[in-house]
């Protein structure tokens, strides 16, 4: 998940120069959202390295924007900073990936090769 972010994150700064998109990517919930995608494109492609099938890679990586935007309501209503979404985001990511594992027990416990 980090190399997605590493690898990936200038991608987007390009990308924002070159069409005009940097204000908006710079806002909360596209940034975070993008940062979900960076980290979900490396861990799906791991993934289907190790033999993972796409059922499983594509409810892990929902659990990874789950809790985001889960969290977006109450940032809106001013419950919640950015930045405590940012941190609950990442915390919340943890049990929501334990709970996508879970729903495919013997695939995380198996050999896949």
């Amino acid at each position: 998940m980090v190399v997605g972010m590493i690898a990936l994150g200038p991608v987007w700064s390009l990308a924002g120069d070159a069409f005009g998109w940097t204000a908006f990517l710079d806002l909360p919930e596209p940034a975070m959202l993008v940062m979900a995608t960076n980290m979900s494109i490396a861990m799906r492609a791991w993934m289907r390295y190790r033999g993972h099938g796409w059922p499983a890679t594509l409810e892990m990586a929902a659990a990874m924007y789950l809790p985001f935007v889960v969290l977006f309501p109450p940032m809106w209503l001013g419950l919640l900073s950015a930045h405590a979404v940012m941190f609950w985001g990442h915390m919340l990511m943890l049990p929501a990936m334990a709970g996508a594992m879970l729903l495919r027990l013997d695939e995380y416990t198996g050999h896949q090769r």
